[in-house]
C-alpha cells in the first residue's frame, strides 16, 4: 500500500469517528471559505479536495444512519403486527 492509500485509510478511519454534525460543520467552513474574497488557486485546489473527500465521507455516514433508521422501522413494524 502506497503513503497516500495509507493516509487515506488513517483520515477516514478518523472521520468514521468523528460526529456528523462536526463533520458538517467543517464542510461549512470550507464552502464559506470559498465564499471570500481571497482566493488562491492553489489553496483553492487544495481545500477543493479536502471538501471533495469530506462531502464522501459525510455521504457515506449518512447512508449508514439512513440504514440503522430503516432497520429500526422494519423491527418496530414486526414488533407492532405481533401486537395486533
Amino acid at each position: 500500500m502506497s503513503a497516500k492509500s495509507k493516509m487515506d485509510s488513517a483520515t477516514d478511519a478518523q472521520n468514521d469517528e468523528r460526529p456528523l454534525r462536526e463533520m458538517l460543520d467543517e464542510f461549512e467552513a470550507i464552502v464559506a471559505w470559498f465564499n471570500g474574497e481571497d482566493l488562491d488557486v492553489e489553496a483553492a485546489s487544495a481545500k477543493f479536495e479536502e471538501g471533495s473527500k469530506l462531502a464522501e465521507e459525510i455521504r457515506r455516514k449518512l447512508a449508514e444512519e439512513k440504514n440503522k433508521i430503516e432497520v429500526i422501522e422494519k423491527n418496530f413494524a414486526k414488533e407492532s403486527e405481533g401486537e395486533i
